[in-house]
């Protein structure tokens, strides 16, 4: 007898033993496959953060050798530019230093500095004389160098991060000056655009010395890497690689990818933010830890049904202890309780977590463990569930033994026999407080990410391909002029389309290809207000399977405004054009008649007045935008170098149009001149009277303008007639569209012109 005891209890204990190593092995395996997709998922982000750091460093290098080779180009034309003498730079100097910059990428600027540090040409309009000959660009040169590239130096011109690229300028062998190529912080911040970096990664240049040349984002200003682990660890095993570091500049953590553009003794730079870059493997992370703990659960409930079944011949207190020994062992809240609620065991998880002594959970104890505000819905949830015996689950924040309260998933199931009757409860709880703030964080970051979309007026859509169904956000259907709604198919939109443009947006054909072009602008007219609208678009497609498209997602903004000023600007530039030839014609003009007959000192003296007084009109325009200019001032300002004590002036301050202010400064200017040389301003009893006023004639208003000199000399007819009395009779008159008329009397010289004039309201003065 007892031998056959003893056979039955191994005959009991042996399926235990194979159960328990089933269970050991399912346990094994979950943990080997999570662990294994957490380390595959791991090094996959890695080896692709470093890959595309590695890629953006090389784009770096790629722009910044062809940066600095079309540098060197530029700076040599610059210098052949120059002629022999780089004092007196060629006249056509100035257009070739800014045809030489527009080849470059960003925002450049040229200048032209000679031996003693004298700015002599530069393209920079905001230039002013500073001293120089600190500026490394200037003193490497001067000390020997033929080219150098500087640090990264702050302007003094306008606070500008920027860096040099300077070259020597030798004439017969002597230094004779340098010319300069100033780069902006553009030129990284169009490199940094174009790789679709995200607002913690970054784009940098960095000399062999270890001094910051550029960078994007922009630093704080310039920066001394010598002593960083690039310089001490990395460069001097390998001209290229990547690494993990914490950036001098900004403290944020990165992987960086570094490489030696040939030729030259830079370094390129290209560091991707690890906590972005990470972000999708934290919520994959996350997400397998969601998956693991339900997958634990049901292999626990599953251990607890096989045992019963492997079992069901054994006392009811060794199942008892084979299940506590089960939950005891499990991570979580594991506890029990009878038929009617009460709960009557709880694994040693739940006395750790909440400090409270054995026993004092049992029945109704535990809800001194759940928060005052979930006790309202815990309660009667778990009675609701126990008269119905129904599974049950509800979510409440359970206090630990330090005070805090964290979130609970609670789970319960009921338990029968083989013939269906209710024994009792088993349940779980299970913490998700760390799940809860993701997903709160998750929720906060989705809702920041529509309003920053509403506040720049971005709209998003989604396009089934399939079916040609759209999604879109509130913007969007506000853009194409729909009230809102849930969705639209892809033809209403098209025809909202101008014909002009249709073929410009995706087609059907495109969009089935997945081969539409990413980023369009084309015109639509408005269903709701008929209004004519430019929109920008950008897509990127979603493929299957087998590699077809099967969801377009895109963004898409109203850029309206941004054509109007685009076009504007075209206009105001092509005014300019005009505006400028019509200057250099007069000036040209003005010398051909000035220097015909008369030597040369005579003529500079007489040209040099007439850009006076033409230089005054044209200061007066350009307060005003060359829309306008008044009367009184223009007269005023030319004037000025005459004995303005002996002159009268007297009319209405019109408003006249910019050729009007051009010809009368240059018509007083000519008549001015005239009479302090020969006329009534010649002697100290002279004077002159200029005198305007509108005039009636029918319905029109005409103006007459009258200067009239007294007191001078005897006055006798000119015996030729010279460039002052032809730009007085011919231009004037033209400009004013009426007639000039010169009179010579002896008392004195008049001028009077009469034209028909449309005023305007008289500005303040």
């Amino acid at each position: 007898m007892q031998f056959e005891k003893a056979d039955d209890e191994r005959a009991r204990v042996r399926p235990q033993l194979v159960a328990g190593a089933l269970i050991v092995v399912l346990l094994a395996l979950l943990v080997s496959g999570v662990s294994f997709l957490f380390w595959k998922n791991y090094n996959d982000t890695r080896e692709d953060v470093r890959f595309r750091a590695t890629s953006a460093s090389q784009v770096v290098s790629a722009n910044v050798t062809w940066a600095l080779a079309t540098a060197r180009q530029v700076l040599r034309r610059v210098d052949d530019s120059l002629g022999l003498d780089i004092s007196t730079p060629p006249a056509e100097a100035d257009d070739k230093l800014a045809e030489a910059v527009s080849t470059l990428p960003g925002s450049v600027k040229v200048y032209v500095v000679d031996a003693a540090g004298k700015t002599l040409l530069t393209t920079d309009k905001d230039f002013a004389p500073i001293d120089i000959r600190d500026r490394e660009y200037f003193s490497a040169i001067a000390a020997g160098e033929q080219w150098h590239i500087t640090a990264l130096l702050v302007s003094r011109l306008n606070g500008e991060q920027i860096f040099a690229f300077s070259k020597r300028i030798e004439r017969n062998g002597q230094f004779a000056g340098v010319a300069i190529l100033s780069f902006s912080s553009d030129l990284m911040r169009s490199i940094w655009a174009s790789l679709r970096l995200d607002d913690r990664s970054t784009v940098g240049l960095i000399r062999a010395d270890g001094q910051l040349v550029s960078r994007f984002p922009l630093p704080e200003g310039p920066l001394d890497l010598s002593q960083y682990v690039l310089f001490t660890d990395y460069l001097p095993k390998a001209s290229e690689g990547t690494y993990d570091a914490t950036s001098p500049a900004d403290g944020v953590s990165r992987m960086v990818a570094y490489r030696r553009i040939p030729g030259t003794e830079l370094i390129a730079l290209s560091s991707l933010s690890t906590e972005n870059a990470f972000a999708a493997f934290q919520r994959t992370t996350i997400s397998l830890i969601a998956l693991t703990l339900p997958l634990l659960l049901a292999l626990a409930l599953v251990s607890y049904w096989t045992f019963r079944m492997l079992r069901r011949d054994a006392l009811k207190r060794e199942n008892e202890a084979q299940f506590k020994l089960v939950a005891e062992a499990m991570p979580n809240h594991v506890w029990t309780a009878k038929a009617n609620g009460d709960l009557d065991w709880f694994n040693t998880r739940v006395y750790e977590f909440s400090g409270l002594p054995e026993g004092s959970l049992d029945g109704q104890g535990w809800a001194q463990m759940v928060h005052p505000d979930d006790a309202a819905t815990a309660g009667p949830t778990w009675q609701n569930a126990t008269q119905t015996q129904t599974p049950y689950e509800t979510e409440f924040r359970l206090r630990r033994k330090d005070g805090t309260y964290r979130w609970h998933i609670a789970r319960a199931v009921p338990l029968h026999d083989r013939n269906g009757k209710f024994l009792r409860w088993i349940g779980t709880n299970t913490d998700i407080d760390d799940q809860k703030r993701s997903e709160s964080a998750l929720a906060q970051s989705e809702r920041r990410f529509r309003l920053s979309q509403a506040a720049a007026g971005i709209a998003s859509l989604e396009l089934d391909i399939a079916t040609g169904t759209v999604l879109g956000s509130d913007r969007f259907w506000e853009i194409w002029g729909l009230t809102q709604r849930e969705s639209v198919h892809i033809s209403e939109l098209e025809k909202i389309v101008v014909p002009e443009d249709a073929q410009v947006r995706s087609t059907e054909k495109t969009r089935t290809e997945g081969n539409a072009v990413p980023n369009v602008q084309y015109r639509i007219r408005r269903p709701d207000n008929g209004e004519l609208r430019w929109l920008s678009r950008h897509i990127e497609f979603i493929h299957g399977p087998d590699g077809k498209p099967v969801k377009m997602f895109g963004v898409m903004q109203d850029i309206t405004e941004q054509k109007e000023a685009q076009t504007r600007q075209e206009i105001l530039t092509h005014e300019l054009e005009h505006r400028i030839k019509n200057i250099l014609a007069m000036v040209q003009a003005i010398s051909n008649q000035t220097f015909k007959d008369v030597d040369i000192e005579t003529g500079r003296d007489v040209f040099n007045e007439r850009l006076r007084a033409l230089g005054t009109a044209h200061d007066l325009l350009t307060k005003t935008r060359w829309t306008e200019a008044s009367m009184i001032p223009v007269i005023e300002a030319t004037l000025e170098p005459l004995p303005r004590e002996r002159i009268d002036i007297d009319g209405p301050d019109l408003v006249l149009s910019p050729n009007m202010a051009l010809s009368m400064a240059l018509a007083v200017n000519e008549l001015g001149t005239n009479a302090l040389k020969y006329g009534a301003l010649s002697v100290p009893e002279g004077k002159v009277d200029i005198v305007w006023a509108l005039e009636k004639d029918g319905n029109d208003d005409v103006l007459v303008w009258r200067w009239t000199e007294s007191g001078g000399p005897p006055v006798s007819p000119p015996t030729r007639r010279g460039f002052g009395s032809f730009l007085i009779s011919r231009v004037l008159a033209t400009d004013f569209g009426g007639t000039v008329n010169i009179e010579y009397p002896p008392e004195g010289v008049r001028a009077e012109l009469r034209a028909r004039f449309s005023p305007a309201a008289p500005q303040a003065h």
